[in-house]
Formats: structure tokens, C-alpha cells, sequence
């Protein structure tokens, strides 16, 4: 029961990284679809370009900030002497998987525009089911806790981003 408050409690900077991707998909997205209906397909690719850079540039920022800053952030998120060190374990294993939490829904979108949309659903798809049986794996048979719950979702986003 305290393992899932804290997952819970963890959740607003996982979202984070969501949110950021999302900030910056949508807006690369746009102004990719924009030039590839305009045939500028040079002006399309410089944008694809600067979009991914970025969000890697990003991406890495803002995991080095929030590692640094990991226990004080615990903190503000309202752990308790009971959830503190639970949210820690799990934090400190999903924040390094966060670039590819934002670069796989960058790409993501930008498979669709590109005219691939079941790249990526099959994507998607095939990181949901990897989640699933590497939680199964790390916390049923390994016994590892929340550090295999966090592992199997951060290693999903690497295999959702590698299939992009």
C-alpha cells in the first residue's frame, strides 16, 4: 500500500516529462505538417531537426536538474517519513529514462505527419506490453519492488523510442 502512494506521489514529474514532450511535439508537429503540405520538404526536415535536438537538449537538462534536486523535490511533492524513501527508489530509477518519455511522443507525432500512423500504434502497443511483462518479471519473479516497476517502464520508453 505505501509503494503505491508512492508511485503516486512520484507521478507529477514523470508527468513532467510528458508535458514537456507534449510542449514541444505539438509545435514541431505543426510546423512540420505545415511545410510538408507546402512540398518544402527541406525546410520540413530542418524543422524535425531543431525539434529533436531541442527536446534532447531539453530532455538531458532537465533530468540533471531534477537528479540534483531529487530529495528536495521529494519533499515539495508532499512525501511522508513513510513514502519519502519509497518515492526516492523509484524516482531515482524512472528520472534517467525521461529524455526517452519526451523524444518517443516527439517522434511519435512525427511519424504520424510524416504519413506512418501505424508505426506509431505499433509503437505504443508494443511498449505497453513491454511494461507489462517486465513488471511481471522484475517484481513477481526478481522480487525487485519499485526499483523493477520503475526499470520496466523507463526500459519500455527505450524500446518505444528505438522502434520510432
Amino acid at each position: 500500500e505505501v509503494e503505491f502512494s508512492a508511485i503516486n506521489i512520484a507521478m507529477p514529474i514523470v508527468t513532467s516529462f510528458f508535458a514537456l514532450g507534449i510542449l514541444f511535439s505539438i509545435g514541431t508537429q505543426a510546423l512540420v505538417g505545415f511545410n510538408l503540405g507546402q512540398k518544402n520538404i527541406k525546410t520540413a526536415n530542418e524543422v524535425f531537426t531543431t525539434g529533436i535536438v531541442s527536446i534532447l537538449f531539453v530532455g538531458i537538462l532537465y533530468t540533471i536538474l531534477i537528479s540534483i534536486f531529487l530529495r528536495d523535490i521529494i519533499g515539495f511533492l508532499g512525501s511522508t517519513s513513510e513514502t519519502h524513501d519509497y518515492v526516492y527508489e523509484y524516482l531515482r530509477t524512472v528520472v534517467p529514462f525521461g529524455v526517452f518519455f519526451m523524444t518517443t511522443y516527439q517522434l511519435e507525432v512525427l511519424v504520424k505527419v510524416d504519413g506512418f500512423p501505424i508505426i506509431s500504434a505499433v509503437s505504443v502497443l508494443v511498449a505497453a506490453l513491454t511494461n507489462l511483462l517486465l513488471d511481471y518479471v522484475f517484481i513477481a519473479r526478481f522480487d525487485w519492488g519499485l526499483h523493477g516497476a520503475a526499470l520496466g517502464t523507463g526500459i519500455a520508453q527505450v524500446v518505444s523510442t528505438a522502434l520510432m
